[in-house]
């Protein structure tokens, strides 16, 4: 995520690479030792990807055309849609997220 943010690269790439890390937050339904913010060593990365899921959220709202390459109404409602997407991924990280985002998050992954 951080190569994608360095390049502002916000396309497929970035997406895939946020769907994996959701993945890997998932994971903690299983063990929930797993990345936790309260974790001195964890709590770093976690500050790397939300700083990453902010910098792509401040970019796509302010850059909806260039995000999407479309007319400027369209470009605006799937920017919208996701800056809501990179807010609900950070979420997730404190456990309050839904894992209903996974459908919104395919849409910009594939």
């Amino acid at each position: 995520m951080e190569h994608c943010v360095e390049e502002e690269n916000f396309k497929q790439t970035f997406f895939q690479a946020v769907k994996l890390f959701l993945y890997l937050l998932r994971y903690r339904e299983i063990n929930q030792t797993f990345l936790l913010y309260n974790n001195a060593q964890d709590n770093g990365l976690l500050d790397r990807a939300i700083r990453c899921l902010e910098i792509a959220k401040s970019y796509v709202i302010h850059n909806p055309v260039r995000f999407q390459q479309a007319f400027p109404t369209t470009a605006g409602r799937i920017a919208e849609k996701a800056s809501y997407l990179l807010d609900e991924i950070r979420k997730y990280i404190f456990f309050e997220g839904s894992p209903d985002i996974i459908a919104v998050l395919n849409e910009f992954a594939e």
